[in-house]
C-alpha cells in the first residue's frame, strides 16, 4: 500500500529544471529551514503579535508552494490572512494543523529525495 506524499515530486523537479541536485539542495533548505519558520509563527502567536506571525507563514507559504506542498500552503494562507485580519484566536488553532502538517513535510524528505533518485 503506498502512502501520498504530503510534497510534489513534479512540482520539485519543475522548480530545480529537472536536476537532481539542485532539488536535493531545496530539499535540504527545507528542511532546515522549517523549524525555525514553525518556531517563529509560534513565538509571535504566543508574544500576541499577529502581524509578525503573519509574516512568518507568508515565508513558510513560498517554500510550501516551492515544494508542492498544498496542504501545507493552504494552512500557511488561512494562517497567514487571519493574522492579517487580527483573528488571532482562529490563527492559533490554525496554527495547530500547519504545525501538524509541517512535520510531516518534513519526516517525508527522505521518501521524496527517494522518489527523486537523490
Amino acid at each position: 500500500m503506498s502512502t501520498e506524499l504530503p510534497l510534489d515530486v513534479a512540482v520539485i523537479l519543475e522548480q530545480s529544471s529537472g536536476q537532481i541536485a539542485v532539488a536535493e539542495m531545496i530539499l535540504d533548505e527545507f528542511t532546515a529551514q522549517i523549524p525555525d519558520d514553525v518556531a517563529n509563527i509560534e513565538a509571535n502567536l504566543s508574544n500576541g503579535d499577529f502581524l509578525a506571525a503573519s509574516k512568518s507563514a507568508h515565508r513558510l507559504k513560498g517554500s510550501a508552494g516551492t515544494l508542492g506542498g498544498k496542504k501545507l500552503y493552504t494552512l500557511c494562507t488561512d494562517v497567514e490572512l487571519a493574522g492579517k485580519e487580527g483573528r488571532g484566536d482562529d490563527m492559533k488553532k490554525l496554527f495547530e494543523d500547519l504545525k501538524v502538517e509541517a512535520e510531516l513535510c518534513k519526516e517525508a524528505i527522505p521518501a521524496v529525495k527517494a522518489a527523486i533518485g537523490c
